[in-house]
C-alpha cells in the first residue's frame, strides 16, 4: 500500500514538473507577444510619420499645381462672395 502512494506521489510529481514547465514556456510566449505588440505599436507609428512626411514633401511640379489649384478655388470663393453682395 505504500508502495501505491509513492507512486502516486511520483506521478503528482511528475505531472507538477510538466505544468510548471508549461506554465513558464507560457510566461515566456507572454513576454514575446508583448514586445511583439510593442514593436508593432512602434513601426505604425513610424509608418504613419512617414507617410506624413511624404505627403509634405512635395516636388515643384506638385508645388505649381497646388497653387493654380488654390488659385482657382479662391478666385470661385470670390465669385461666389460677390454674387451674395450684389444679392443684398
Amino acid at each position: 500500500m505504500a508502495t501505491k502512494k509513492e507512486e502516486l506521489l511520483k506521478q503528482l510529481d511528475v505531472k507538477l514538473d510538466i505544468l510548471s514547465k508549461r506554465y513558464a514556456d507560457l510566461q515566456k510566449q507572454r513576454q514575446l507577444a508583448t514586445a511583439l505588440q510593442e514593436e508593432n505599436a512602434l513601426l505604425k507609428q513610424k509608418y504613419e510619420s512617414l507617410k506624413t512626411a511624404k505627403t509634405l514633401a512635395l516636388s515643384e511640379k506638385d508645388i505649381h499645381q497646388t497653387r493654380v489649384q488654390l488659385s482657382r478655388l479662391i478666385r470661385q470663393i470670390d465669385t461666389c462672395i460677390s454674387l451674395l453682395m450684389v444679392e443684398k
